[in-house]
């Protein structure tokens, strides 16, 4: 699942600036992309990997911003920077290898999150003191556009996988167990 904070103009800690500048690779690696999920910020460079013996490609199209589809050869890379924040990850294709798919999460900022096996997931030093809105998202939701609705009244959850937190300074949220349905999950 990705936890990802929605609202505009969200106040940057710190420690995500400076990362700002950092690169990412993602990488076809026996036939699948690692990571699954990868979360991008907007002035960080994706270098699209192949550690496989074999040519792929990355087919990345994200709305309103440049795509790419470069053909990756063996042991070869690829670096680009992507200009526009997305509402909803971004799917990831190989169109030599059609099984393989996976996404991207491009933001203005790093306050996204993706959960462990577990279902936990973790957003640090996010802004206290005004309302955030966080979108939930999974790939096989059978909600709109993968969204997950979770009945959690004190969270105020909406139809399409949002709800709103506000934090107050130094204070830990723990958001205790959320269960999703099986049937919101698809097949």
């Amino acid at each position: 699942i990705v936890v990802y904070v929605r609202t505009k103009g969200v106040q940057v800690h710190a420690d995500y600036a400076a990362k700002a500048n950092d690169k990412f690779e993602y990488d076809n690696k026996g036939c699948r992309f690692e990571p699954h999920i990868l979360p991008v910020v907007l002035t960080q460079t994706v270098v699209l990997k192949n550690s496989d013996p074999v040519g792929h490609n990355s087919n990345l199209q994200p709305l309103g911003d440049q795509g790419i589809n470069p053909l990756i050869p063996a042991n070869g890379e690829v670096a680009h920077k992507f200009n526009r924040a997305q509402l909803l990850p971004v799917p990831v294709t190989c169109n030599i290898h059609p099984w393989m798919k996976a996404y991207a999460v491009f933001r203005k900022d790093g306050y996204v999150a993706v959960s462990g096996s577990d279902g936990s997931f973790t957003i640090p030093d996010l802004p206290a003191g005004e309302v955030i809105e966080f979108q939930v998202w999974h790939e096989r939701s059978s909600g709109p556009n993968g969204a997950l609705g979770i009945d959690k009244a004190d969270l105020k959850w909406t139809p399409k996988g949002r709800f709103q937190i506000k934090l107050q300074e130094n204070e830990v949220k723990d958001l205790g167990t959320l269960e999703v349905p099986a049937s919101a999950i698809g097949t």
